[in-house]
């Protein structure tokens, strides 16, 4: 059965995903957009509707995006600065060197 397996909470990450884009965060609305997609991947996969390669593909695509491929790789350096990113989006975008600094790092992702 589709969707059975989570209650269908992908649905309320897309909800959540529209909410935060409003309230001015892109990045984050981005973030729970496309975790809303792979956890529909996994979902579907444990729910026996699709195969285990289509969401290992989801899986891979996912870490490509929004942990540079291997997440292993990512220092902690890496992972403060993209909690600063979301942080600083929620909070008016300040633009100061720090800011750009990592905003032009995230783009790169």
């Amino acid at each position: 059965m589709s969707g059975g397996h989570f209650n269908y909470a992908d649905s309320r990450l897309y909800e959540w995903s529209q909410q935060v884009r409003r309230d001015g965060n892109p990045l984050l609305a981005d973030l729970l957009h496309d975790l809303g997609d792979l956890l529909h991947e996994y979902d579907w996969w444990q729910s026996g509707d699709t195969g285990r390669e289509k969401w290992l593909n989801a899986w891979e695509s996912w870490q490509k995006k929004w942990m540079g491929g291997n997440p292993a790789e990512m220092t902690i350096d890496a992972i403060k600065d993209s909690v600063r990113q979301m942080v600083w989006e929620s909070l008016g975008k300040p633009a100061d060197k720090e800011y750009n600094r990592i905003c032009e790092k995230m783009r790169g992702w």
